[in-house]
């Protein structure tokens, strides 16, 4: 079994300790190593399949690669800056090619999880399972913010499309970018028309709830946090609980893991104020944090993970 995340990456430590007890060999791996520390060797010809080597480690026989969180390739600060994207690119290209190549069960496979991850995508795909959405506006129109404003009078929010947070001077990350109401007088911002920007309606949210989709088993609990837009914003007045969904939720959250090709999926709802207590799609993480919620809650995510990663489950 290949684990690809970063060196410290202590949610991925909670699924190899099971694979640990369980006898399962693994080799743990950060695509940062790639090409300054780890080299890779792929061979194909016309009877195929891909044969592969990591540092002599041969990849043939692997079954599963569990790719977590791992870090940017870096390269040898000799190559000319000008070079570096090309170098990225030839990287990202040969490295995750090759791999993708093995006859391997991924969760989730690096394709699938950046395809998923682009916002407008999960939305539309969302909708055709049936899932209940936001009204949304993506734009770098100032004039197309504001009159899709005065369809929404309870006010609009605005969230990244990039996961990515930006940098410091000194190369370190900023910080969490937080969902945000946005204000009248924003509304025709000129500075909207930098780039796109995502803005949808303000839900009047009773509380949220987090899905954590392994391998068709769905773990939701549900998350009050005293009237926050954005439950991230401060974790000391959370409370987490197991949670049941309604079938028809569930029965959604399966379409649209099958929809956008994944295994692993953490998906995250805002049950509203309405009498039928509607259950509305924000996003989903094919990459997604978990390891909180099984501590708070007990519910066995790490156990499942193992499973899948072992075949058990499917």
């Amino acid at each position: 079994m290949l684990v690809v995340t970063a060196p410290v990456d202590p949610t991925a430590d909670m699924v190899l300790t099971h694979l640990e007890a369980d006898g399962v060999p693994f080799l743990r791996l950060d695509a940062a190593q790639f090409p300054t520390v780890v080299r890779l060797t792929g061979e194909i010809g016309a009877g195929g399949p891909w044969s592969a080597r990591l540092d002599g480690v041969q990849l043939d026989t692997v079954e599963a690669v569990y790719y977590r969180r791992p870090g940017r390739f870096e390269f040898d600060t000799a190559i000319p800056l000008d070079m570096i994207e090309w170098c990225e690119g030839q990287a990202r290209f040969g490295f995750w090619g090759v791999l993708e190549s093995l006859p391997a069960r991924w969760i989730n496979a690096p394709t699938a999880v950046h395809r998923a991850e682009y916002k407008p995508r999960q939305l539309a795909h969302a909708v055709n399972a049936g899932l209940s959405i936001p009204d949304t506006l993506v734009t770098n129109d100032p004039d197309a913010v504001a009159e899709f404003a005065v369809r929404h009078p309870d006010g609009i929010i605005t969230k990244t499309l990039y996961a990515r947070m930006p940098r410091t001077e000194a190369g370190h990350l900023s910080g969490v970018v937080y969902t945000n109401t946005v204000p009248p007088q924003r509304y025709r911002d000129p500075t909207i028309a930098a780039t796109a920007h995502l803005f949808q309606a303000q839900l009047k949210k009773r509380f949220d709830v987090r899905a954590t989709v392994v391998d068709g088993q769905v773990y939701a609990a549900r998350i009050d946090n005293l009237g926050e837009l954005d439950w991230r914003r401060s974790h000391r007045k959370i409370t987490y609980q197991p949670y049941e969904l309604p079938d028809s939720v569930a029965a959604g959250i399966h379409r649209l893991m099958a929809s956008l090709g994944l295994v692993f999926g953490a998906l995250d709802f805002v049950v509203t104020d309405q009498a039928d207590e509607t259950h509305q799609f924000i996003e989903i993480n094919p990459n997604g944090q978990w390891g909180w919620i099984e501590n708070h809650t007990g519910q066995p995510i790490s156990r499942a993970l193992a499973d899948a990663l072992k075949g058990d489950l499917s």
